[in-house]
């Protein structure tokens, strides 16, 4: 038996080259086989995960242009509806107006009719009082003078 001196970790002989030749075969199937079509897979990934993207940049310039055209609209609207307001007033007051100029002329055409029936119905009273006194004065004559009085 004989005892080596040299301990080394690495030999060089045939064993090495065969090991090479296999680790180079192994990288060779692994790459063939894993890497090339992981990245692949990775790479459409990526291009998809890119063309959302645009599309999201795509979808949010819609949503800001739609946004935008919304609020053009609403003050459009707004405006409309204020200027509607406005006429609907002007129409609500001068109807108003109309109807109340015809209140007080129905309220004076009524003070008008009130104030004839009243002068007829004082004018019929003095008749009946002036009947009714002349009677009285004619027996308060006759009870005072104790004697008949000719009209």
């Amino acid at each position: 038996m004989q005892i080596i001196s040299n301990i080394a970790l690495i030999t060089i002989n045939g064993t090495l080259v065969i090991q090479i030749l296999s680790f180079l075969t192994l990288m060779f199937i692994l790459r063939r086989i894993m890497i090339r079509p992981l990245s692949e897979v990775m790479l459409q990934r990526k291009e998809y995960i890119n063309g959302l993207s645009g599309d999201i940049d795509d979808a949010e310039s819609q949503m800001e242009t739609i946004s935008s055209q919304l609020k053009n609209r609403e003050s459009a609207i707004r405006a409309e509806a204020n200027e509607l307001r406005k006429k609907l007033e002007a129409s609500g007051s001068q109807r108003a107006a109309e109807l109340l100029a015809a209140v007080k002329e129905e309220v004076s055409a009524l003070k008008s009719k009130t104030e004839r029936d009243v002068s007829e119905q004082i004018a019929e009273a003095k008749k009946y009082l002036k009947a009714e006194s002349e009677i009285l004065a004619n027996q308060i004559m006759e009870n005072i003078l104790d004697r008949r009085i000719a009209p």
